[in-house]
């Protein structure tokens, strides 16, 4: 019974911990910077909180552009500046509400953290001197307990977050949540925070030495024997198996495979083999994406023998092999060399000077 406790008990940590794993929280601070931009994980819930708004009752404009959902206006919590008692009798105590009435005027975010810590200072000061009962100056005198407990009230009220906005993105997703607020002026003084999760992969381009194997679909070229006045289709010998294609290959790799020595991607490409273009499709596997080796399936074109005609055939006149042969498409194996290589191999220098404007 002990052992399945204990079980139990692990099984709920480890849950707590992967739940609060599975968030990111992140603060828009809006006394600092007005733009920044922030990379986040994919697949969890990013959790965004605002702190520092004008405590006056400022409204605050929140769009998210995931959605181009507008949030809503929402306001920061307030209090009345005006001198009024907690239960609408007598007014604060004059040492309390020039405080008050200080942090209530701020009319810029980047002034808040400093008067919010002096104001918190300064509380902390009158509550000292209000301990001291008759022995306390006179303007603290005037405070009664109800007056101290508004202040300390008050101080936890700007201290509160704005409720927080909740996102999920998935890889290669930008949020951009941009807040904003009319100042006296009617500008608008706006703040821009984007958080962008990593790209889902990037596709890279490679140049190989492919060579098709024509293991599958054979080449099969063949030339006329002449037979006293006749001429007989004869099959010429295989010299080679291997096809010689220079290639460029266009990979994709995941983001997750970008920091490993060894990576694996998906491969397509294009070919030139003097006579016809040929294509590729493969997988390929590269060593810290620079050198790479492909395989996978070539599509190219190969000489066969012309329909009308068949091997052994007797022909009284005689054709050139471009009558005897037709080319057809066909698929077989390939297998290529790859090395990436960061500039087009085929633009010309003057090419680069040109576009480089010197």
């Amino acid at each position: 019974m002990r052992n399945l406790i204990h079980k139990i008990l692990v099984l709920i940590i480890v849950s707590f911990s992967i739940s609060v794993t599975a968030q990111v929280n992140k603060v828009i601070d809006l006394s600092i910077n007005n733009k920044v931009t922030e990379t986040v994980p994919s697949g969890k819930e990013i959790i965004v909180s605002i702190i520092n708004g004008l405590p006056n009752g400022t409204p605050y404009e929140i769009i998210s552009k995931i959605e181009f959902e507008e949030i809503g206006i929402l306001e920061f919590p307030t209090e009345d500046s005006g001198a009024l008692g907690l239960d609408g009798g007598s007014p604060i105590c004059d040492i309390i509400q020039d405080e008050i009435n200080t942090i209530v005027a701020i009319e810029d975010e980047s002034e808040i953290p400093e008067k919010y810590s002096l104001f918190k200072k300064k509380l902390e000061l009158i509550k000292a001197e209000f301990s001291k009962g008759d022995r306390a100056k006179d303007e603290v005198k005037k405070c009664t307990a109800q007056h101290i407990l508004y202040a300390t009230t008050f101080v936890e009220k700007l201290e509160k977050k704005i409720n927080p906005l909740y996102y999920k993105l998935k890889k290669g997703e930008k949020l951009t949540i941009t807040i904003s607020r009319k100042t006296e002026d009617d500008k608008v003084k706006e703040w821009t925070y984007v958080y962008k999760t990593q790209k889902r992969g990037k596709w890279f381009t490679s140049y190989g030495l492919g060579f098709a194997h024509d293991n599958i679909n054979k080449k099969e070229t063949y030339y006329l024997t002449p037979i006293d006045e006749t001429y007989a289709i004869t099959r010429k010998a295989r010299r080679t198996i291997l096809e010689y294609i220079p290639t460029i290959f266009f990979s994709w790799m995941p983001t997750n495979d970008l920091s490993e020595n060894f990576s694996w991607s998906f491969t397509g490409g294009i070919g030139y083999d003097l006579e016809a273009p040929t294509g590729f499709l493969g997988g390929s596997v590269f060593f810290n994406q620079r050198l790479g080796l492909s395989a996978g399936f070539a599509f190219h074109k190969q000489d066969v023998l012309s329909g009308q005609y068949k091997e052994g055939q007797i022909l009284n006149d005689l054709v050139s092999e471009d009558q005897l042969h037709e080319s057809n498409y066909t698929v077989n194996p390939f297998i290529s060399l790859n090395y990436v290589i960061n500039k087009n191999i085929f633009k010309s220098k003057q090419t680069e000077v040109t576009e480089g404007g010197e």
